[in-house]
């Protein structure tokens, strides 16, 4: 007996229906608002709200799964394929956060994040902000670039090697990959937490 589960077409095409008409919809209040002098930021803030929970169920599903390896939890075994395919959204998840975070920095922040905003740091403007200024080695578009895709690397990169381990497991039994994702849970149990 399969076990094999297939969306039917009907449900295929309502999905697919839903989101032309979300799309047109989108398009239609940009056309209409797209001269109001705050649309972009507030177009972006929700995009950035939308971006980050799309984002937080597949990082959260990744914590899950990290926390039942760490523990060793035994009544996981029932809901891990689930889980999985949960976390398995979050390549998606960092790839319509990274856009969003992308334009926010091609537009200078975009009133969202003012340290972004060039004028901030610069004496002769007078949007400067001491505070900010003095923190430009860590409050830059570089420093925050180079942090996101860490992240996002590493939160890939374990995904990744928890489900391989997983279906490894399953084909080969034994308890060595086991263990293996037990230490890499309690791993990234502490990289979730500190950074």
């Amino acid at each position: 007996m399969s076990m094999e589960f297939s969306i039917p077409t009907k449900a295929k095409k309502v999905t697919i229906a839903l989101i032309t008409i979300g799309a047109v919809l989108t398009l239609v209040g940009i056309a209409r608002n797209y001269d109001n002098n705050h649309f972009a930021t507030k177009l972006l803030t929700n995009g950035l709200i939308n971006a980050f929970f799309f984002f937080a169920l597949g990082l959260g599903a990744l914590f899950f799964l990290a926390l039942q390896y760490a523990t060793e939890t035994g009544w996981y075994a029932s809901v891990k394929r689930v889980i999985e395919s949960i976390a398995g959204f979050l390549p998606y998840g960092m790839a319509i956060l990274g856009t969003v975070l992308l334009i926010i920095t091609f537009m200078d922040g975009a009133h969202i994040y003012g340290w972004m905003n060039p004028d901030v740091i610069d004496p002769n403007s007078h949007h400067y902000d001491e505070i900010i200024a003095g923190k430009t080695w860590y409050l830059s578009k570089t420093f925050f670039w180079v942090r996101t895709l860490l992240y996002f690397v590493v939160y890939y990169l374990f995904l990744n090697g928890f489900k391989k381990r997983s279906l490894e497991e399953d084909r080969i039994g034994g308890t060595e990959l086991h263990f293996k994702n037990y230490k890499r849970g309690a791993m990234f149990l502490v990289f979730f937490a500190v950074f």
